[in-house]
């Protein structure tokens, strides 16, 4: 029998959850993992084995669902019957690491993990064999009041099954909820809300779409661990406009969870998915109660315990700015749990195999959650990047809200996100994530009005610019002279030919003045095999495109890339360290000096010292100087800092025109700079 209170007697839990962070890191996975075969369940032991995993695991990751590999590119491995294979091969667990448990022995699992069952919530289906929609309200309900509680949700054969098995509970060890009848999902959580809510987690609330997506039936595994782990409830509610009673029911939850999060400081956020998309996220917006989302995510509690240091690839250096066109292409839906879980992998392997991967630059959305929920997927992306392929937080930011939204359900198009304490403290965590992810540019859906523009270029210093879809009546534009807000040339684009005849017509309209600049968002989401836009597309299309006009200067670039083009073009600040001809040296050790070929009006720099895990501000520089020189014999101090305790220092100076700058560390102790941006942009008289 193992042990869920740890390896030492006493010993807390191994899940930590810090209170800024999205989701919970668990520990190291067991060197030898308990692999049970999805396929092999039925409907109802989906969820009480993968209940069971999320128990299990959070105390340390050692049961993993596993599907039957599919063919790579058949259909149903391209829409929602992922296999982890490719993962587990990734994270070196052979198979000498997994213990395949046949069915005839899946039962044996209860005792030897009896001690982290701490009971059992019974609950019956009106449609068992066939799980319809009513079955997952009854099954979602059973589990809600199991997390509270460390406990099992069973219908009454998976009770009797335990029981065969030798594992037995008290009376007051089990709720019996399986004579209670509901005529519908509203009565099914209204109940819920009413009963059992408040002792269920105001962090995590998971939207379970209930009986099948599109063509396919819902997992009922998704998400279903991380919920087990963190005592959430799971619902399912019908949401069509925020004024029938099933909407109504939903912001009481949502309310519930903002309201704790200011009394608290903790993150609130949805995973999982929605009957319909713009009624949950709409809803959600409205408190700045994001999603994540995850229709099909499997195994959150076995990938959150992977290594959670983020290896954030090197921004390459860019050229001179140039009179041409430049273009840059943005792969939509990375901020999709099991999009980057299946999907994206594959469109991936399948530009390797291609050869097309990296041929011309890419930026692919991202969801920053994958730092805590699944770094080694994070990490897998980052380190077969290369210098062309590039990320962008997904829609819109930590987590996908809609601050004005486009025509749909709910109250339609409008202003979602309103308020002002929720707007600031939406984009201060979005900041806290570009960070540490390294994530520099972000996509914002649909758009967003002043207020939310302005709380973005306020709070997330971090970002280059920030991409819109073209709908709704704000257009692109500049805040406080900094952050770019700009919509696609053509967004959610799922049609090469589409694409062609939309940046064709922009192309025909430019002058030849100055530079043009276009970008494009493409739907790489799964509903043709290879993708309806696959990258080997892009290049094709991109080697095309060029040659339809020979006469002009034409450059696929990166998103970050874009941004700096176009800072540079249009007399904004942009960071001057990225350009090519930036040079940066340390004469004597004590001071970094900067040379910018030519004289920039410098605005601000940043300073990033070098972290150390488990000690506290090892490198980091006490007091420094900064100054500028237009000769590199006459310097200007532009700033003096004293008493410094913080390993990023981000300092707006007065405007000066100058080609050199340099910074002097005044410490005696050894610093360790890993990091630093100067921004400026074009001095006009010395073009």
């Amino acid at each position: 029998m193992y042990g869920c209170t740890g390896k030492k007697s006493g010993q807390s839990q191994a899940m930590y959850w810090h209170k800024d962070h999205l989701f919970p890191m668990f520990s190291p996975p067991a060197d030898i993992l308990d692999d049970i075969n999805e396929d092999d369940l039925t409907n109802a032991e989906s969820v009480v084995f993968s209940t069971l995993q999320g128990l299990v695991n959070k105390v340390q990751p050692r049961i993993i669902l596993t599907k039957t590999p599919e063919p790579d590119f058949s259909p149903k491995r391209s829409t929602v019957q992922e296999s982890l294979d490719p993962w587990l091969e990734t994270l070196g667990i052979t198979e000498a690491k997994r213990n395949r448990i046949p069915y005839s022995d899946v039962y044996s699992l209860m005792a030897k993990y009896r001690d982290c069952i701490k009971g059992l919530v019974v609950y019956e289906c009106p449609s068992p064999d066939v799980f319809e929609t009513m079955s997952t309200h009854y099954a979602n309900l059973a589990s809600s009041i199991a997390n509270i509680y460390g406990y099992l949700p069973v219908t009454r054969q998976i009770r009797k099954n335990i029981e065969k098995a030798g594992v037995t509970f008290s009376k007051d060890k089990i709720i019996d909820i399986s004579e209670l009848e509901f005529a519908n999902g509203l009565e099914v959580f209204q109940y819920l809300y009413d009963n059992y809510w408040k002792n269920n987690s105001k962090r995590l609330l998971v939207c379970f779409h209930s009986g099948t997506y599109g063509n396919s039936p819902y997992r009922l595994t998704a998400t279903r661990d991380i919920a087990a782990a963190t005592e959430a409830a799971l619902v399912g509610l019908e949401i069509s406009t925020d004024k029938d009673n099933a909407g109504k029911l939903y912001e009481q939850f949502l309310k519930d969870m903002a309201d704790n999060r200011t009394i608290t400081g903790e993150t609130a956020s949805v995973l999982g998915w929605f009957q319909t998309e713009p009624s949950g996220v709409q809803a959600g917006t409205k408190y700045t109660v994001g999603a994540v989302p995850s229709q099909f995510f499997s195994n959150g509690t076995f990938f959150g315990g992977m290594d959670h240091h983020i290896r954030i690839p090197e921004v390459p250096k860019r050229d001179k700015l140039k009179n041409q066109i430049y273009i840059a292409l943005y792969m939509s839906d990375g901020d999709n749990l099991h999009f980057v879980q299946n999907t994206m992998r594959l469109r991936w392997e399948s530009a390797m195999k291609a050869g097309a991967l990296g041929k011309i630059p890419i930026t692919w959305t991202i969801g920053p959650g994958l730092a805590e929920i699944a770094p080694a997927m994070m990490n897998y992306f980052y380190d077969h990047a290369g210098a062309n392929n590039c990320f962008a937080a997904g829609p819109s930011g930590a987590q996908y809200i809609t601050p004005y939204s486009q025509p749909g359900s709910r109250e339609g198009t409008g202003d979602y996100l309103f308020n002002t304490d929720y707007t600031d403290y939406f984009t201060e965590l979005t900041e806290k994530y570009l960070k540490r992810t390294g994530l520099r540019t972000l996509t914002l859906w649909h758009n967003a009005s002043d207020m939310v523009r302005a709380s973005f270029e306020k709070n997330c210093r971090h970002l280059y610019g920030v991409t819109l879809q073209d709908r709704g009546p704000f257009e692109s534009a500049t805040v406080n002279n900094r952050l770019r807000f700009e919509k696609f040339t053509n967004d959610y684009c799922d049609d090469i030919q589409i694409l062609e005849k939309t940046l064709k017509k922009h192309i025909d309209l430019w002058d030849g003045n100055k530079p043009l600049f276009v970008s494009a968002q493409i739907d790489s989401w799964n509903r043709k095999v290879g993708g309806n836009v696959a990258v080997a597309d892009l290049v094709k299309f991109a080697s095309q495109l060029k040659a339809d006009y020979p006469d002009f200067n034409m450059e696929f670039v990166r998103g970050d890339h874009w941004f700096s083009f176009y800072n540079e073009t249009n007399e904004l600040p942009f960071n001057l360290c990225m350009l090519l001809s930036t040079k940066i040296t340390s004469p004597d050790g004590k001071c970094i000096e900067l040379d910018f070929g030519k004289e920039h009006k410098i605005n601000r720099y940043v300073i990033r010292y070098a972290e150390v895990e488990g000690m506290k501000n090892p490198y980091a520089a006490n007091s420094w100087t900064v100054e500028t020189s237009n000769n590199q014999s006459e310097w200007v101090t532009v700033d003096k800092h004293v008493n410094n305790k913080l390993m990023e220092v981000d300092m707006d100076i007065a405007p000066i025109e100058a080609r050199y700058m340099r910074i002097n560390i005044s410490d005696s102790r050894k610093v360790r700079i890993s990091d630093v941006e100067i921004y400026g942009k074009i001095n006009n008289e010395s073009k």
